[in-house]
């Protein structure tokens, strides 16, 4: 039935597309051993595939919630969407050592959750984490393009592991991190004066980067936390919200056992996309010490 069905979008989006393109199946494998299909898209002529993930259309046409002709409008539509698809081609193609260590970023990831893909690429451990290393090709977008660091990629390029290490933690710093104060974020969602729901919630901030994406490699960088425990003029503990934000509450409010309670409700519970959630630990900042621990 499955493949059936992607057949059928494949007709479906050629005839839409309008111009001879190839296109292809191509089952990714995501943070957290999640596996989605993708339907890679390429216009004659042009070397980047673009790729779409399309389980959730599959699911709806399965279901009768949509047809086949549908989907394929929703897909071609993401397509011509990508308007820098010969800019990144241009990219790609003139990727070199030099330029994938210009590009190098950490992502913060579960080791336990990421162990088969932890062997296939370099990283570098933090407590129950791992760093991995991603190479940005585009943020001109809503959506930042990049592709993760292999090991036979390195071997390809001639990059060894410090060089790598040295590069990545100096481009993911100089990218910059931020902490935003929460009572901050629910004032500008409803619209609610922020010296109200500072009075309303307790203190707890969030700590992520510009672009809020991989946000949560800030736990590599502890003067974040040294300096918002300063601030508060207490110990910390971090709960992993995502792969891409984490969250900071001071220790003399929260108690570590129910935080983690909550941490683990919040993952099982589908409000977190499966390939975000990063861990079902919570972690403890000593202002006195300087180290991160697991709570």
């Amino acid at each position: 039935m499955k493949e059936e069905i992607m057949n059928r979008l494949a007709e479906a989006v050629k005839e839409k597309v309008g111009i001879e393109c190839d296109i292809e199946f191509k089952e990714a494998r995501k943070n957290n051993g999640i596996m989605l299909q993708g339907i890679l898209i390429r216009k004659h002529g042009e070397t980047v595939f673009k790729n779409i993930y399309i389980d959730n259309l599959i699911d709806r046409i399965e279901q009768c919630s949509t047809g086949v002709q549908d989907a394929a409008e929703e897909i071609v539509r993401i397509f011509n969407e990508n308007q820098n698809s010969g800019e990144l081609a241009g990219i790609v193609k003139s990727l070199n050592k030099e330029k994938i260590l210009q590009r190098a970023v950490y992502q913060l990831v579960g080791k336990e959750r990421n162990m088969d893909m932890l062997a296939d690429v370099p990283h570098k451990e933090l407590l129950d984490l791992a760093a991995v290393y991603r190479v940005v090709l585009d943020e001109s977008s809503d959506e930042t393009l990049s592709f993760l660091l292999t090991n036979s990629l390195c071997r390809e390029y001639g990059i060894d592991s410090e060089e790598f290490e040295r590069a990545a933690g100096r481009n993911t710093e100089m990218r910059g991190f931020v902490t935003i104060n929460f009572a901050s974020v629910v004032a500008e969602n409803t619209g609610i004066p922020q010296e109200l729901s500072e009075a309303d919630l307790p203190p707890l901030y969030v700590l992520t980067n510009k672009t809020r994406v991989n946000g949560a490699a800030v736990m590599l960088y502890w003067n974040y936390f040294e300096k918002l425990a300063h601030k508060l003029q207490s110990d910390l503990y971090i709960l992993p919200s995502s792969v891409h934000e984490v969250l900071a509450v001071p220790a003399s409010i929260g108690d570590p056992r129910e935080l983690k309670d909550m941490v683990r409700e919040i993952n099982a519970g589908g409000i977190i996309a499966d390939d975000e959630i990063l861990s079902d630990n919570v972690y403890f900042y000593n202002l006195k010490k300087g180290g991160l621990y697991i709570a």
